[in-house]
């Protein structure tokens, strides 16, 4: 099954933000606990983040995100992260970009069926998210529905040595059978908590 996702830039969801009218409702809420016995690292890129078992993981060859991790069985879940943007100070707010990051995906959603739309806090971060339906042929030559769930992070720099009020901007792509979704959802929100930054020993591992 092709993991169709798009990384559009800072730059669009800027303009978006000028115009997006919808405001967002606040959720504050801890870690959701799952099993996740695998750790993913690259030093190079300065990310870290844990993923279920019998998944498997791969770095994409256009380098335009981190890496893509598939589970094993059909119909298949996946996930898609990265890239990771470092910002320098700004007097626009990592919320503002959040929120207008999540105004464009909604743009997205639409071309399909939006099922929902929130946002959360864990600490110094900010996570928007959407989740829409959609269908995709899978390898066994059957048509299944999925849940596609797109993650904005926003964190503060700090960890990736930036200047003080500098901060960082990430995405993550999820798409889950909807027979599944039940049972998948506290793990995904798990891998999206599991996420850390690092200093990268690479700033130009992204293209």
């Amino acid at each position: 099954m092709p993991l169709r996702i798009m990384a559009p830039r800072v730059a669009v969801w800027m303009l978006l933000f000028l115009v997006a009218a919808s405001p967002l409702w606040h959720v504050t809420t801890g870690q959701v606990p799952a099993s996740l016995p695998n750790e993913y690292r690259n030093a190079e890129c300065g990310l870290i983040f844990r993923y279920p078992a019998n998944w498997d993981t791969r770095r994409p060859t256009d380098g335009s995100q981190d890496v893509i991790l598939e589970s094993r069985v059909v119909p298949t879940s996946a996930a898609r992260i990265g890239p990771v943007e470092d910002w320098p100070a700004s007097r626009v707010s990592p919320q503002n970009v959040a929120q207008a990051m999540t105004a464009y995906n909604c743009l997205q959603c639409l071309q399909a069926k939006l099922v929902w739309l929130d946002r959360y806090t864990e600490g110094s971060r900010s996570v928007n998210y959407t989740i829409a339906a959609e269908r995709y042929r899978e390898a066994d030559g059957n048509t299944y529905d999925f849940y596609a769930l797109d993650f904005h992070l926003v964190d503060e720099g700090a960890s990736r040595g930036l200047e003080p009020g500098a901060w960082i901007l990430t995405t993550v792509r999820f798409l889950v059978p909807k027979a599944e979704y039940q049972t998948r959802q506290h793990e995904v929100r798990a891998m999206v908590s599991s996420i850390q930054f690092s200093r990268p020993t690479n700033p130009r591992c992204w293209p």
